[in-house]
């Protein structure tokens, strides 16, 4: 899948002819992830690759790289790439406008971004304890952390590296709920924030489980509604 992955982003930036680079980042991974990233940045230069040994999590991953990012616009997105490359060019020219942070939004109509889709939302067939888990995590998204974005999970964001030097610091989550505090500090900080509709391209394989990541997701949006 990675391979893909890279192979996918690298033909997008030759494409679009873009001087970028390509942080990979192995949290802890003990596949032949590692092995196929270092085979490919050998051969790219453009590909930087962080490969830990420990599992510390998506936000520790994502501040890790773009800690590491040299450019002034920066994009994260999962391994995957479940929202595919097609999005890249509007979250560029958004932050190149000025605003400060760009995030994927799965619940907007997509007919703003003149595409249409027959996939199905991945949350459209979901049991009771996942479906009311939630329902809880929207609740105290909106009503406890005062976040009015419908969708704050998606896998895809962008942001400008002088948006991130802001609050970047400040940044301690280090799982799931790294989004919400991502979100909470830059609206702190008085950044501008835009929303772009995307659509699902492909479900992952996951490593949620909903119990033991809900319990601790409830701890972290507890640690920064007590942090501001």
């Amino acid at each position: 899948m990675i391979g893909k992955s890279i192979d996918r982003l690298t033909n997008f930036l030759g494409a679009e002819n873009f001087n970028a680079e390509i942080i990979v980042i192995n949290d802890g991974g003990w596949d032949k992830t590692a092995e196929i990233i270092s085979a490919k940045s050998q051969n790219n230069p453009a590909i930087k690759f962080i490969d830990r040994k420990m599992n510390l999590g998506k936000g520790a991953s994502v501040r890790e790289g773009i800690s590491a990012a040299s450019s002034n616009i920066i994009i994260f997105t999962d391994a995957d790439l479940p929202y595919g490359t097609s999005y890249f060019k509007k979250m560029i020219e958004l932050l190149k406008s000025g605003t400060d942070l760009v995030i994927a939004n799965r619940n907007l109509p997509v007919r703003q971004a003149g595409l249409t889709s027959n996939t199905q939302h991945p949350t459209s067939d979901i049991g009771f304890v996942r479906h009311l888990t939630h329902w809880g995590f929207g609740f105290l998204v909106r009503h406890l952390l005062h976040l009015e974005f419908s969708d704050t999970q998606a896998g895809l964001k962008g942001l400008t590296k002088k948006a991130a030097e802001e609050f970047l610091p400040s940044l301690k989550i280090d799982r799931f709920a790294f989004d919400l505090e991502l979100l909470v500090k830059a609206k702190r900080a008085g950044l501008q924030i835009k929303e772009v509709p995307v659509v699902l391209e492909t479900i992952g394989k996951s490593n949620i489980s909903v119990l033991r990541d809900s319990f601790q997701t409830l701890k972290d949006i507890l640690k920064i509604y007590f942090s501001v």
